[in-house]
């Protein structure tokens, strides 16, 4: 988590926020680098720098719902913003998105996305037939139920409901 971003890919509902809160939460307990947290808001996009440390170098931007900022089409300030911190070395992404993007894609190596139940779709986001094929019917309903993708591996998971701060 400290090195590369990460893509968390998958429809509403599917633990993609869950997921993200999990994350902050654990680097927040933990102290292990600046926290930086975006979400969508009925006024745009809203972002809260948490409590900036001049101990880390490293900061950890977490992004939900960053379809519109990651749109290659968007000039808002979050989207340029967003596109430079995911070149930049010092900044680890974690951006959660319903739909993959090349720009998401590219710029990380490390993913979960969870499957929708059309294979076609579940195959174009990195998730192996293998895994696909183990996948049961529940499985594509269960709240959390993933596919974590590291490079030429991947692996089901099954994400925790958040229990909040």
């Amino acid at each position: 988590m400290s090195q590369q971003n990460i893509a968390i890919i998958g429809a509403y509902g599917s633990g993609k926020t869950n997921l993200l809160l999990h994350c902050a939460r654990w680097l927040y307990d933990t102290g292990r680098a600046n926290i930086r947290f975006t979400r969508k808001s009925e006024h745009g996009m809203v972002t809260d720098d948490g409590r900036p440390s001049p101990l880390h170098e490293r900061t950890i931007w977490i992004v939900d719902d960053a379809d519109e900022p990651l749109n290659p089409f968007s000039t808002s300030p979050e989207a340029n913003e967003l596109r430079e911190a995911l070149a930049n070395p010092n900044i680890t992404v974690i951006a959660a998105t319903e739909k993959p993007t090349s720009a998401l894609l590219d710029r990380c190596p490390t993913r979960v996305a969870f499957p929708c139940g059309e294979r076609s779709n579940d195959l174009m986001l990195g998730i192996p037939g293998a895994i696909l094929d183990g996948f049961s019917a529940d499985d594509y309903t269960l709240h959390g139920r993933g596919v974590l993708i590291q490079q030429a591996k991947a692996c089901p998971i099954q994400c925790v409901e958040f229990q909040g701060f």
